[in-house]
Formats: structure tokens, sequence, C-alpha cells
């Protein structure tokens, strides 16, 4: 029997602070965060990093960052594995939308990428939303126009994608990171 939604507990973010390890808050519902990911998973998220911290060292507006805590409301927290932001977001969290999101997927976090932050990002307008399958070696790239279109699927010889964000202009060569 499924419990009806109504009796289950609604978390904060003033109670997500207070939480030991890994967290996100997604609609008042935790989802821990661990084990942490596994090491391909971090050795491409260190290089998407560095690709975006190539293509973007020409503007001062727009730079990457590796999780942060990115607020969408006081029950809805997330740690996406990379973002593009504004330089004049400061502060313990980000609450602004940021330029483009990455998530990297994994076997226990695959379907809450693909759906449920799918939807939020989208919610959000977040401009670009990346989807990164280290199985088949793919980044799926999703353009916000109202709501996301796939754009692109990159593979190894897909050339260099370019993005048109809010704040800058640029373009990642993504085979550097497989």
């Amino acid at each position: 029997m499924t419990l009806p939604e109504r009796f289950l507990p609604r978390y904060s973010y003033r109670d997500y602070e207070a939480w030991e390890g890994r967290w996100e808050l997604i609609r008042g519902i935790p989802f821990a965060m661990s084990p942490s990911p596994n090491l391909r998973h971090q050795k491409i998220n260190t290089k998407l990093a560095w690709c975006f911290t190539e293509s973007l060292q020409q503007f001062s507006n727009c730079i990457p960052v590796i999780p942060v805590d990115y607020r969408l409301d006081d029950h809805t927290i997330l740690q996406p594995d990379l973002l593009v932001i504004s330089d004049e977001a400061d502060g313990q969290y980000l609450d602004d939308t940021p330029e483009l999101v990455v998530e990297i997927l994994s076997p226990s976090t695959a379907d809450n990428d693909r759906e449920l932050k799918y939807q939020l990002y989208q919610e959000e307008g977040v401009p670009y939303y990346l989807i990164v399958d280290p199985v088949t070696e793919t980044i799926e790239v999703f353009h916000h126009q109202g709501t996301y279109e796939l754009v692109a699927t990159l593979h190894k010889e897909s050339p260099a994608f370019e993005f048109r964000t809010r704040r800058c202009t640029f373009s990642v060569d993504f085979s550097k990171i497989w």
C-alpha cells in the first residue's frame, strides 16, 4: 500500500543545513547523495570543468562551478555536477537561475536526472541542461525554448558545440572528456 503524499514529512532549507553528509532536497523530500560518485564519474566531471573553464576564460560574467547548492526554493535544493553561473552570484548557495546545468548519470540517480531534475530545471527556465551518459559516452543537450528541446546528442567525434546564454556565447569541445 502506498502512503498518501500528505502523510510524508516535508523538510526545508533550515533542516537541510543541519544534516550531515551530502543530500538534495526535492519538494521537501530528502535524497541521500551517497555513496560518492565513482571514479569514472569524477574524472568526467573534472574534465568537463576544465573544458568549460578553458572555453569561458575570455568572459568575466560566466563562470563554471562544481557542486554547489542550487536553491530553487525553501523546499528544493539541488547539487548539480556542474553549473555555469553569473559572476554576480555570491553567498552560501546559488539562488539565481544558472546559465547551464550538467548532470552526469549514475545508476542510482539516472531516473531522477532524466525525469525529476529535467522537470525542475525546465520549470526554472535553465537555458541549457546537459545529461552526460558515461556508459554510451554521449551528451544530450537540451535548450530551453518555453520547454526543453533536445538540440544535440554529442559523441566522441562531434564538433565543438556552441552555447548562446543570456550572458555569454562560447563553444565547448566535448571530445576531450572521453
